[in-house]
């Protein structure tokens, strides 16, 4: 993913992310790194390397941060995670910091221990919040509905019934059907 940032300080830079589905179980790591490379933007020698980890998974929680703002009814109260992984963390984090009237979040993953070390890291900071597993992945439960995981095999059960939803997924699998 390449970058540009102008200005009086300009500066250009790609970041990289390399991703296996069976990182966690096989290796005990996570599924995906990241690597930020900066380079000067007079000469395009590099300035800077980083691991990019955190800084993507904060990307992608701004962007359903700002789509929430925008696109989501203002009276939501209940988000669905589909997907408990660091990404889902950071989303989570950000929509009940931005957002005080969430009171309920429905998790799914294909791992239960995720959503299981999610909804405890959540409940120390946030006792009152009601965080409820999902044994199938539906979005009919609550109006807004974040981060469905890369490379998804999970067939979504739709069950919109008229509900106007705002959806922010992080990828799409160009193979599935709704």
């Amino acid at each position: 993913m390449p970058c540009y940032l102008g200005g009086n300080d300009p500066i250009a830079g790609i970041k990289w992310i390399g991703s296996r589905q069976h990182n966690p179980k096989k290796f005990n790591i996570p599924r995906a790194s990241a690597l930020i490379v900066l380079n000067d933007s007079e000469t395009n020698y590099p300035v800077a390397v980083m691991e990019g980890s955190l800084i993507s998974a904060m990307r992608t929680a701004a962007i359903t941060g700002v789509s929430i703002k925008y696109l989501a009814k203002k009276d939501f109260s209940d988000i669905t995670v589909i997907g408990c992984g660091p990404i889902a963390q950071m989303q989570i984090k950000t929509v009940l910091e931005q957002y005080a009237q969430v009171k309920k979040i429905h998790l799914f993953d294909v791992n239960p221990e995720a959503a299981e070390k999610l909804k405890a890291l959540f409940l120390s900071e946030y006792p009152n919040l009601e965080m409820k597993f999902m044994t199938v992945p539906s979005l009919r439960f609550s109006k807004l509905t974040s981060s469905l995981p890369a490379q998804s095999q999970i067939n979504l059960t739709f069950h919109l019934s008229g509900l106007k939803k705002l959806l922010c997924f992080k990828y799409f699998n160009y193979g599935y059907r709704a």
